[in-house]
Order: structure tokens, then C-alpha cells, then sequence
């Protein structure tokens, strides 16, 4: 990659007086389940020119991972530049002589450090719009039964109540200045009558719009985390009132890009379906906050990191590739080489080290960031880069290279007093009994991800990415591939004896 002499003026700038005041602004774009096919530059039957566009004209990662393959491990991974086994919130969950459980409970508590409080630190003004999904509000919400009349003024008053309490917790922990148009949980989990549960990415927009406009001449850093194209049904959702927010119902819908019916019509006109259309929806939301950026004459100091939190259905919530693996780019414009390509393993924990380089910041030596700074891959100036990642979701944990990857499943006590021989392989990995003898037997295992990876069930996977990319056969019962096995285990051990929690006979805690 060339980086241009602005750039180049710019970061020596940094090195001999330290943090600039007027460094670029920064964007994280994260999006929810998006797999590579629901991007038309990766070959997806979608329409996508803005996407498609950033990318092309930015830096693909063509090895990208997500850490942890389910919503909140994942956005904590971005968000803080960690991997999720370091979430304190996880101490007061499980005893240390126990393997973590790690799902939707991987939480941003009060006192741990993120991207918003750093950037903070150093003059930027900070903000969040879109899908959070670090914070617990069972127990925290005034429970509104699904079947509540929407219309009724005293359902919409607790509706605004709840909305309101969650959003200043949110903010609380999380270090973001403004905190807007956010929903803090899946639909289904936020306490919302049935007829309410529906997208509106406008809305979303809306607060992106604005957060930029109260920025004023401040550097900014925006996390645009969408809620698309996640459940439930987003074609569903563009045809519901688009005045619906997990706030309560808006006065008016937001006029702030095209609309949902001109969205369906233009899909349909350039010879897509109809389930195609929520990506453009999403794609036009990116266009209209580049449209405000460039007409405010931001643009061209503007860093934006595009992901998904992590890979659709199929894998999600394992550590296969299908789960952990997502389409992302950083684009700056004219300042990156268009259309370079990077090769090299790189994650979500890498964004914040990133973020921190290209703005001149320096993060106290004490605090952990599992990341690197992906700027040397970026300007082709890494002479060394690693050689494995760590990944990990419920009681699974993996270590992948470039052609190989091991995965380890380990139980707690209490589930390894259930098992026996005979029912070894009646345990899926987030620890929920299997029993042949239940005709919702394959419902146990959650996306049905047994029906995909024939060793779903086995403790011990080793998989040849280079011949077997679709993990289908493993090898680790297989004698000729015992010594890389062993070399697979030591990688794994080598990652989780930094962490607090038990992992089998990888990390003994008492």
C-alpha cells in the first residue's frame, strides 16, 4: 500500500509531539450475521454499490476472524482489543476451577477500559448508535408482556422508561459521549410488545446523522453497529411503521435515506428478490452517512473499518470456519491503496490497536490488548506477523495457523459427572444434553450445526484447513498426525494459561 504524504506528515507528527488534536476521525461499521455472500462485491446475488465500493477502493481482509462467533464475546473482542475470557464479568459467573461459558454473557462492566474511553482521553468526542448487546437487562427492564396493546399511552410510557434506564446504563460502562438510537439487546430479549420487534435501520442512520453534526470540528469516533441482517425477518420489518424504535413510537419516521418501498422496487428492478432487499436497506444507510461526511468536507479524514461480528447461521457460535470467519475492509479515502488485498490471519481484537496507531495514541504499557496494530500489513512494511489466533465460544476453544486448526471442547465438573462412555457424544459444546431418544434431539444443538461437521460431538478436533476447509474430516485420532497434534495442543495451552478461568488440562485452576 502507498500511504499518502498527508499520512506520512501526519504520523511523524505523532511520533516527535505526541497525540495531535485534529487526528482522523474514526468509524467502525459492524454489522450483525453478515456472511460474504451478502455482499455483491464478494459474488453475493445482492445490491450493494456502497458496500461494494468501500471495499474495492479500500483494504480487504481476506483472513479475517472473529474471536468469538456469537453477538457480545465478539463486540466485547472490537471493543476493547481483548479476547472475551478477559471480561471480568465472567469472574462473578463461574469459579475459577470451572471453563468459562461463554455466550451472550460476555459484558463491558464498569471499569473496563474501551475504544470510547481511550479515544476520550485524547479529545475525541465519542458515540454509539445501532445494537450494543455488552450489558444483561433481564431483571433490569419493567417486563412488558408480548401481547400489550403498542397503542396503549401507558404501555408507550414504560416502553420510553425502559428505553431510557438501559441507554444511560449502557452508557455508564460503555465511555461513549453520546449514546443514541441504540438497542441494547436482540429484539426478542428487549421488552417490547410482539408488534414493535421489528428493524429500522433508518432510525440507526438517523443518529449516526446526527452524532456527526453535534461533533461540530471535534475528531470523532463512531461505533455504527446495525442490526441488520440478524433475526427476525428484515423484509418483515420493511414493511412495518417505520416510526417503530425500542424507544416507543417516533412523532415521525426518519427521512434520511431512500425509502423502504423504493428500496424493494430497486431491488426487484435490477433482477434480485425480494429477500435481497434489507442489504440494500443497510447499504443505503452507509451511503447516506458518507454522503453527509463528504458534504461536510469529512470524507478524506475519515478511517472506516467495515465487519461482521461474525459468520451467519450455519457455524455461529462454534469455532468453525464458517462461524468465525466474516467479509471486512478498512477504507480511507485516497489515502490506502485501492483494491490491496491482505492474506495474513487478522481479528476483530486487532481493531482497537489499530485505531490507536493511526491516530497517534499511546495506551498505558499496563493495560492488556490481546490485538496488533494492523498498519504494517496495511503499509507493507511487516517483516513478522502471527502465526495463530485464539478462538473460543461456549465450552469450546481453538487455535488456528494458516492450514491447521485444533479445537478443544472441556466441561465443567458438573457436566463431566454426567458423562459416560456410552454417552460421550451426547453433550453438545455448550454442555446441553443429547438424547437419541428425543424426537426434538437435533433441536439441542443450536443452528444445527451437528447436521454440518460430522466431529461436532468429538473433544478433540484437529482439521487440515489447506485440503479440508470445510472441516469435515478429523484427524485426530489418526496416528500419522499425532506430532501435530501435540504441536496444536501446546498453541491452545500457550493461549489459555493467560486467562483466569480452568480449561481442561490446558489451564488447572483449583
Amino acid at each position: 500500500m502507498k500511504i499518502r504524504s498527508g499520512l506520512i506528515i501526519f504520523l511523524l507528527g505523532v511520533i516527535l509531539f505526541g497525540c495531535v488534536e485534529t487526528g482522523p476521525n474514526i468509524i467502525i461499521i459492524y454489522t450483525d450475521d453478515m456472511n460474504f455472500q451478502d455482499i455483491g462485491a464478494l459474488g453475493g446475488k445482492v445490491l450493494t454499490p456502497t458496500i461494494d465500493s468501500l471495499m474495492n477502493q479500500g483494504i480487504y481482509f481476506s483472513n479475517y476472524y472473529a474471536s468469538s462467533a456469537v453477538c457480545s464475546p465478539s463486540r466485547y473482542n472490537m471493543l476493547t482489543g481483548r479476547y472475551a475470557s478477559r471480561s471480568k464479568a465472567l469472574l462473578d459467573q463461574f469459579p475459577l476451577s470451572d471453563p468459562a461459558f461463554l455466550r451472550w454473557n460476555v459484558d463491558i462492566d464498569e471499569g473496563e477500559r474501551t475504544i470510547a474511553h481511550v479515544m476520550k482521553e485524547k479529545g475525541y468526542f465519542t458515540g454509539m448508535v445501532g445494537k450494543y448487546h455488552n450489558m444483561q437487562n433481564e431483571g433490569s427492564q419493567d417486563h412488558i408482556p408480548s401481547d400489550a396493546n403498542p397503542d396503549d399511552p401507558l404501555i408507550q410510557a414504560r416502553i420510553n422508561a425502559n428505553y431510557a434506564m438501559l441507554r444511560d446504563k449502557v452508557q455508564t460502562s460503555s465511555g461513549f459521549d453520546y449514546l443514541e438510537n441504540v438497542y441494547v439487546n436482540n429484539l426478542h430479549a428487549l421488552a417490547l410488545p410482539e408488534p414493535m420487534r421489528h428493524h429500522n435501520m433508518d432510525w440507526i442512520t438517523d443518529g449516526a446523522l446526527d452524532f456527526i453534526d453535534k461533533a461540530g470540528n471535534k475528531p470523532f469516533f463512531l461505533y455504527l453497529a446495525t442490526t441488520l441482517p440478524h433475526a427476525p425477518a428484515p423484509v418483515s420489518s420493511m414493511y412495518a411503521d417505520a416510526k417503530i424504535t425500542p424507544s416507543g413510537m417516533l412523532d415521525e419516521a426518519p427521512d434520511v435515506q431512500p425509502g423502504r418501498m423504493e428500496v424493494i422496487e430497486r431491488v426487484k428492478g435490477a433482477g434480485f428478490t425480494e429477500k435481497a432487499a434489507p442489504y440494500t436497506w443497510l447499504d443505503d444507510a452507509i451511503g447516506a452517512v458518507l454522503k453527509d461526511l463528504d458534504q461536510r468536507g469529512l470524507l478524506e479524514n475519515t478511517i472506516i473499518f467495515f465487519a461482521s461480528d461474525h459468520g451467519g447461521n450455519a457455524a455461529k457460535m462454534t469455532c468453525y470456519e464458517n462461524g468465525v470467519r466474516a467479509p471486512a475492509f478498512v477504507y480511507w479515502k485516497d489515502h490506502f491503496e485501492a483494491g490491496k488485498k491482505v492474506d495474513e490471519i487478522v481479528a476483530n481484537i486487532d481493531f482497537a490497536p489499530t485505531i490507536y496507531e493511526l491516530c497517534g495514541i499511546r495506551t498505558d504499557p499496563s493495560e492488556v490488548i490481546d490485538g496488533s496494530s494492523l498498519l504494517p500489513l496495511m503499509n507493507g512494511s511487516a517483516t513478522k506477523w502471527r502465526e495463530s489466533l485464539f478462538l473460543e465460544i461456549t465450552y469450546s476453544r481453538a487455535v488456528v495457523t494458516r492450514d491447521w486448526k485444533y479445537m478443544a471442547v472441556r466441561f465443567p465438573k458438573s457436566i463431566q459427572e454426567q458423562i459416560t462412555a456410552e454417552n460421550n457424544h451426547h453433550f453438545n459444546q455448550e454442555g446441553t444434553r443429547f438424547s437419541a431418544n428425543n424426537p426434538e434431539a437435533k433441536l439441542v444443538v443450536r443452528y444445527h450445526a451437528d447436521t454440518l461437521y460430522p466431529a461436532y460431538f468429538d473433544r478433540d478436533q484437529l482439521y487440515d484447513l489447506s485440503r479440508d476447509p470445510y472441516e469435515q474430516v478429523n484427524l485426530a485420532g489418526k496416528d500419522q498426525y499425532q506430532d501435530k497434534l501435540k504441536e496444536m495442543k501446546q498453541l491452545l495451552k500457550d493461549y489459555v494459561e493467560e486467562f483466569p478461568h480452568s480449561f481442561g488440562e490446558f489451564n488447572i485452576k483449583k
